[in-house]
């Protein structure tokens, strides 16, 4: 989980609510200050994090490090080119895109 928030945080302040593998990961993206939250739990986030490759790209790179670049890069990507209101960070047929839809609870402090 460390490794996975320390190559995003690139992107922003990275969270992962509650920090254990079944939690839901949420990134307060920099540029924007936008809250982004993926629909599925980090286990899962991390089994598509690491399909996306990235050895190739950076070889001197632990494998697990140079997969987590190459996902930071597509999650940059989504959120630039996403429309307005979509903060959901969804895996679907194309890869990751961002969705419209409602925030967690627990990630905007509502009950």
């Amino acid at each position: 989980m460390e490794q996975f928030k320390y190559q995003l945080s690139g992107l922003g302040e990275v969270s992962i609510v509650p920090l254990v593998p079944e939690g839901y990961v949420f990134l307060r993206y920099k540029d924007s200050q936008e809250l982004y939250a993926f629909d599925c739990p980090f286990e899962e986030v991390l089994k598509h994090a690491v399909q996306s490759g990235g050895e190739d790209l950076w070889p001197d790179m632990d494998p697990l490090e140079a997969q987590l670049a190459l996902f930071s890069v597509h999650v940059m990507e989504t959120i630039d080119t996403a429309p307005d209101e979509a903060h959901i960070l969804s895996f679907g047929d194309r890869g990751l895109e961002a969705v419209k839809g409602k925030l967690p609870a627990a990630a905007i402090g509502e009950d």
